[in-house]
């Protein structure tokens, strides 16, 4: 199961919004699923070191074509329920 993204302006980045939004997220799915996956830009490394304080575990690269666009290169990571906060 993958979720959706999130997208916060500027002025409300550091304000601990992301993880608290993250947090519902993963507490209502993982009523359903054992595992989440996100796909995260590999130059996004704001993006990346949110998922790591998470407890996201890198899973490696994956060039991924997101509809319209050229294919990215992202990096996969994994939530596992049994390792959830």
């Amino acid at each position: 199961m993958f979720i959706g993204y999130t997208f916060y302006g500027t002025k409300f980045w550091g304000k601990g919004i992301n993880p608290q939004i993250k947090k519902l997220m993963l507490d209502y799915i993982f009523q359903f699923v054992d595992t989440v996956y996100f796909h995260v830009g590999k130059d996004n490394i704001r993006s990346r070191i949110a998922m790591e304080k998470l407890g996201a575990e890198n899973k490696g690269e994956h060039e991924i074509a997101y509809f319209g666009e050229p294919s990215r290169m992202n990096i996969l990571y994994q939530i596992k329920k049994e390792n959830w906060l």
